[in-house]
């Protein structure tokens, strides 16, 4: 049952027993005949201030549900690039080999977060968020941009020099700045 509702309903049953005690024990006199127009606009009164809070917050649920999705999503594609950040980072300060695990986790974190990008493109065009489909869009250029910084310079045998950490840490930042102004321009849009 809507909430709403629940929270009127003590309201108008007490308006209901208020106007039965007054009607039985007050001293004026009431007129009984019922005017139609008057009970009309009564009906359309009451009909209204029912109806519009659920036309109004409904949408707006949606919304924020629609937002909520994205980000979730948005938070993944950082938190799959975060892995690979860290193990290529890791690997350098060692200035140890990347090994076959850490290889395949970069690969695989990097491909996680391109499906979670084009996911977010999906979503996008369909929602009303049409407008932050270029923003979208260039976190989709960064992350291909930091694909072949990765995987042009890395292989499971291959140590990670420090140069590759630097320009993939630099980008990693510029992917990490995109979508965290994206985060705050969905919340707040």
């Amino acid at each position: 049952m809507n909430t709403s509702l629940m929270f009127g309903l003590p309201f108008l049953l007490t308006g209901i027993v208020l106007g039965i005690l007054i009607a039985l024990f007050s001293t004026a006199e009431f007129d009984t005949s019922i005017n139609i127009v008057e009970l009309g606009n009564l009906l359309f009164v009451v009909a209204l201030a029912v109806l519009v809070p659920y036309f109004i917050d409904r949408p707006a649920s949606d919304r924020r549900v629609e937002k909520d999705f994205i980000i979730e999503d948005l938070k993944t594609v950082l938190s799959e690039l975060k892995k690979v950040n860290n193990t290529v980072s890791s690997q350098s300060l060692h200035n140890d080999d990347l090994g076959e695990e850490g290889f395949r986790l970069c690969l695989s974190s990097i491909k996680n977060a391109r499906a979670q990008i084009s996911i977010i493109q999906n979503h996008i065009r369909g929602s009303h968020l049409r407008t932050k489909s270029n923003e979208v869009d260039n976190v989709k250029d960064l992350t291909f941009q930091y694909w072949s910084v990765v995987t042009e310079e890395i292989s499971p045998n291959s140590s990670v020099t420090r140069e590759l950490a630097k320009s993939e840490s630099v980008l990693f930042g510029e992917i990490n700045m995109e979508i965290r102004k994206l985060i705050f321009s969905i919340n707040y849009c």
